[in-house]
């Protein structure tokens, strides 16, 4: 990706590149890559370093619009790791994806009186194998000891083998996150 920014990979088959992601797809011809796998900033006050993610709500979406232009562009296949309170804003972003749910088998956090029991991603395109959309394998943040994975300090942190499943589903050879 030429003029996109420092080039930091390769590691294990991959190029990880350090920029700008809507300069980057930009640069990118149409279909070229199996499919976007993302868990994009949800504007919450992570501090990423490089990344304003306390937008005003209208500047989020805003900037958000595009990026998910783009990625319908690169790519036919689509899995979008989305918050529950901003389902509908995704949902617009990523339209036709069909919604999967992933069970919290441990009493989640309480939000307004409410005990969190999944997380949704969206997904489009067609799986590579049968795979049902609701899945109670995988161990989310907030299990307990059942979930042993780093979380690099990250309040919405999302299980690699989340991840994992939906490049095995979806990707025959690139992946775009």
């Amino acid at each position: 990706m030429s003029g996109c920014g420092r080039k930091l990979g390769p590691y294990n088959c991959c190029e990880v590149y350090c920029c700008d992601c809507l300069e980057a797809m930009k640069s990118l011809p149409s279909g070229c890559v199996d499919a976007v796998i993302t868990d994009p900033p949800y504007n919450v006050g992570k501090d990423y370093g490089v990344h304003n993610d306390s937008m005003p709500p209208g500047e989020y979406e805003t900037w958000m619009e595009p990026v998910s232009l783009e990625c319908l562009r690169i790519a036919q296949n689509q899995a979008w790791i989305a918050p529950r309170y901003k389902l509908e804003k995704f949902m617009r972003w990523i339209p036709k994806s069909h919604l999967v749910v992933i069970r919290r088998s441990a009493a989640g956090p309480f939000r307004e009186g409410w005990s969190d029991q999944f997380e949704i991603a969206l997904a489009r395109g067609v799986p590579q194998k049968c795979m049902s959309d609701l899945w109670s394998d995988v161990r989310l943040k907030g299990e307990g000891y059942f979930f042993r994975e780093e979380t690099f300090g990250h309040p919405g942190y999302t299980p690699q083998p989340i991840m994992e499943r939906f490049i095995d589903l979806l990707c025959i050879e690139t992946v775009l996150d």
